[in-house]
Parts: structure tokens; C-alpha cells; sequence
């Protein structure tokens, strides 16, 4: 749920810098977004999770395409800003979710396609 509106996301890395001036570390993770809105014939390359033991497994409430080209990634810093749910999703249990070993294949094969690399953090 990164920034002021809940949307899944795809986290993509994630990393502790620190702060050169403070010696304060941080986390900075880079994530894509997901949407449900979609033309699958057009979106060959991105992760599409559209079954719904699938989205519903992977934590989403509906079919969700991830873009995984590298202008569609967004670095962001760990904090309550981009990553605290608001109060009714926190009263509604909304849960962070996971791929599936399916999912995971599915992101490795395209990312491939794409010539990027698939990076485990």
C-alpha cells in the first residue's frame, strides 16, 4: 500500500542504506504498483495473476497485472508515509501477501523475455 492511496505492489528489492551526515540507517524498498485495469492481450510481458485461487492466495482481491519494465519501478523509503494501511483497512485485516511458487515462475519467465534479471532480496 505504498502512498496516500492502498494498491497492491510487487516488491521488486529492498535495501538498508545509511545516512552518510546522521549514521542513521533506513530501508528503502523499490516496488511496482499493480492494477486491475488491463488489456491482457496487450500486457504479454507483465505478471498477470488473474485466476481467483490465484489473486485470492497471493493476498489480492481482485485480477492484478504488475508491470515489470524498469520505468514502471518506484524506489520508495520504508516508512509510515508510503507503507502504513489506513485505519479502515487495519479494521478490515487487510493482510500483506505473497506469489505463489506459480506466481514466482510466471515474473522469472517474463522478467527473462524482458532480458532483466530476477533479483531475491
Amino acid at each position: 500500500m505504498p502512498g496516500p492511496i492502498a494498491r497492491p505492489c510487487l516488491v521488486r528489492a529492498t535495501q538498508i542504506l545509511e545516512n552518510p551526515e546522521t549514521g542513521t540507517h533506513y530501508g528503502i524498498v523499490e516496488v511496482s504498483y499493480g492494477t486491475g485495469t488491463f488489456d491482457e492481450a496487450k500486457s504479454q510481458q507483465d505478471l498477470i495473476i488473474k485466476d481467483r485461487p490465484a489473486f485470492k492466495r497471493c493476498g489480492l482481491h481482485k485480477p492484478t497485472k504488475f508491470a515489470l519494465d524498469l520505468r514502471n519501478r518506484k524506489t520508495l523509503i520504508w516508512c509510515e508515509e508510503f507503507f502504513l494501511p489506513e485505519s479502515y483497512m487495519r479494521d478490515a485485516q487487510v493482510m500483506v501477501g505473497r506469489l505463489g511458487e506459480a506466481e514466482i515462475n510466471q515474473m522469472k519467465a517474463k522478467l527473462k523475455a524482458r532480458g532483466l534479471p530476477y533479483e531475491e532480496s
